[in-house]
């Protein structure tokens, strides 16, 4: 008995020395820091009572001027927010070869495919086994009738030829693409349609704009026709701004990394979260950030904007392959409505938006309830 209460003593002085030491983890490396609650860490309610941006942006309003990154942690694991955009920038591009890991390991040789199945886990068997047959039937089919075009399926498949990728890899890299287009483009458009409920005059000056356009196109919408839609690219974008889909991008230290122009050090292996909300509805960059307003994207107003203020698909060699993709879908689902119906908010319409908060993506709390007349 005397030894078991003499274990318990040293274990829970050691704990305590320990923990104690874990929370000055960022001071004494010269970055702010959250306080550790254990065993919580900086996060806890998040994933349960708000949503990790929400909860993210609450550090990044804290610490914003107090130095380039914040220090937090997951549970008892140090992580760290980068606040300063020049810093994002070092991450995703100028020092890239230092961050090229991201958070979540997969072995891709044993299981390419369900590296990228986190929100799927439920039915990960049944969608793997249904993409990975879908897929290879269309790539034999293609191959057995020699047929080639001009889209992604294709690249793959030049790539096979000059690169040794196997079925499940190119399988893999497929899934990526699908999965960042239908996210992007599902969350895209569930979020402009509100914002263009909630502004009307908006709503109605990018009707004008399609209409106008598509009949001076000999009333086709084409491909080349999507992408010349000047105010529809400027709503997108205000969209992407207020609401973007993938709101954290993560990475991890491969190597220790000197930030510049200050003696702090960012340690190998530490886990990097990018929160993309906070820096796209920072006012010093976005003046009434929760404020509808797609002239923020005028050529003029975008060439007058800080770099990396507005990251909706990251940047870099990591940046979302799926980005381009998605946001094709998503326009072209909103020229539809708009041309043929008109939306209002009704009286179940949550104002302002709450987020979802165990969601991956940003997703809205509650149904989207609005009042929809045909034209």
């Amino acid at each position: 008995m005397n030894i078991f209460i003499a274990s318990a003593t040293l274990f829970f002085i050691f704990t305590y020395l320990w923990l104690k030491k874990r929370r000055n983890y960022w001071n004494i490396r010269g970055f702010p820091s959250a306080e550790l609650i254990f065993p919580f860490g900086s996060l806890k309610g998040i994933g349960t009572e708000k949503s990790l941006c929400i909860g993210l942006d609450e550090f990044y309003k804290k610490f914003k001027g107090k130095g380039p990154a914040v220090g937090l942690f997951y549970f008892v694991k140090p992580m760290l927010m980068p606040i300063d955009p020049k810093l994002i920038k070092n991450i995703l591009i100028t020092n890239f070869d230092c961050f090229q890991d991201r958070l979540i390991y997969y072995n891709k040789e044993d299981d390419p495919i369900s590296a990228h199945l986190l929100a799927l886990e439920a039915n990960k068997k049944n969608v793997i086994k249904f993409f990975y047959n879908t897929f290879k039937h269309n790539l034999e089919y293609r191959e057995r009738n020699n047929i080639v075009r001009k889209d992604f399926l294709q690249i793959l498949l030049d790539l096979k030829k000059s690169a040794s990728l196997t079925v499940s890899e190119m399988a893999a890299e497929s899934f990526i693409f699908f999965l960042g287009g239908f996210e992007t483009s599902s969350s895209l458009s569930v979020f402009a349609i509100y914002e263009l409920a909630l502004n009307v005059e908006i709503q109605e000056n990018l009707r004008n704009e399609l209409k106008v356009e598509i009949e001076k196109n000999d009333g086709k919408l084409t491909y080349d026709l999507l992408f010349q839609l000047k105010f529809l690219d400027m709503v997108m974008n205000e969209t992407l701004r207020k609401y973007p889909p993938a709101f954290i991008i993560t990475r991890n230290s491969t190597k220790d990394f000197k930030i510049p122009e200050t003696e702090m050090v960012i340690p190998a292996n530490t886990d990097i979260n990018i929160n993309v909300l906070s820096i796209h509805r920072d006012p010093e960059y976005y003046p009434e950030p929760e404020k509808f307003d797609p002239e923020r994207f005028t050529s003029e107003n975008i060439r007058n904007r800080k770099p990396f203020t507005f990251i909706p698909f990251g940047d870099g060699p990591r940046k979302c392959i799926g980005g381009r993709f998605g946001m094709l879908q998503a326009k072209l689902g909103i020229v539809k409505l708009i041309l043929n119906f008109e939306f209002l908010p009704c009286g179940q319409t949550t104002i302002p938006m709450k987020f979802s908060p165990p969601a991956l993506f940003l997703s809205p709390a509650d149904r989207m309830w609005l009042r929809v007349r045909r034209l």
